[in-house]
């Protein structure tokens, strides 16, 4: 019920944004590249492995130790066909912030989980079961799938980092006029709690790990394309008092 309220509370928040309004221009220290190869040729990988490394092992929630090869052989699977990387960068132009994901379909998805560390103990059987468990709830259509969002701990301040880490990988998928949206995190994470906020939906759980979903994400997309970040703020504080109160 709570997620309903929350989509709606989006959508009409959204109803501000003008016709034909312009969206505010993504900083300079956000990078966006829209394949693997491109990301790779910006030579920023090992900056990206060291934050990615940093995020998931000072974690509470996950505390993952993630070779840089693993780390690669990740991006080289995930950065396929329609897919898309984000970066935040510090003045050092090192990466303190990212966000990859692409559009995908429900057996792929399932298929990237049984080679996380999440779900070592994944089996045939298990995966199986999450599939048709995914597909009772999900249309077999392709839908947006966020497969990393991680921001060192010294630079979570504010929603910036979160709107546009995000943007992209939503505008592609609005692009493809795919409405649909997954991701998956700890029930002990940051990210379960904003997940809320944004009225996405726990589907299912697979021990500590939930699947959130979003049946229609483009409202919260518009909000981020044209709202600046203190109006953002104050629309997620409002929808965690909504949440608190309830």
């Amino acid at each position: 019920m709570y997620a309903k309220l929350a989509r709606l509370a989006w959508q009409v928040a959204a109803l501000k944004v003008g016709k034909g309004e312009k969206p505010i221009p993504t900083p300079q220290n956000f990078k966006v590249y829209e394949s693997f190869s491109a990301f790779h040729e910006s030579g920023l990988i090992d900056s990206l492995c060291k934050a990615y490394q940093r995020v998931f092992r000072e974690s509470n929630a996950w505390q993952e130790h993630h070779s840089c090869e693993s780390i690669s052989k990740k991006l080289i699977s995930q950065l396929s066909d329609s897919s898309v990387i984000t970066l935040m960068m510090d003045d050092q132009n090192t990466v303190t912030g990212f966000c990859w994901g692409q559009i995908t379909t429900i057996e792929q998805v399932v298929l990237d989980c049984q080679e996380s560390i999440s779900f070592s103990s994944f089996n045939e059987n298990d995966r199986k079961k999450l599939s048709e468990q995914l597909k009772k709830h999900i249309s077999p259509k392709n839908i947006v799938f966020i497969h990393e969002l991680g921001i060192l701990s010294e630079h979570r301040s504010g929603i910036k980092p979160l709107q546009f880490l995000l943007r992209p990988i939503f505008e592609l998928g609005n692009k493809n006029e795919i409405k649909q949206l997954l991701w998956w995190t700890s029930k002990k994470s940051e990210a379960y709690t904003l997940s809320f906020l944004f009225g996405m939906e726990n589907l299912l759980s697979v021990n500590d790990i939930v699947f959130m979903y979003s049946p229609n994400y483009t409202h919260l997309l518009k909000i981020l394309r044209c709202f600046d970040p203190q109006k953002i703020a104050g629309l997620l504080r409002k929808s965690s008092l909504s949440k608190q109160e309830r």
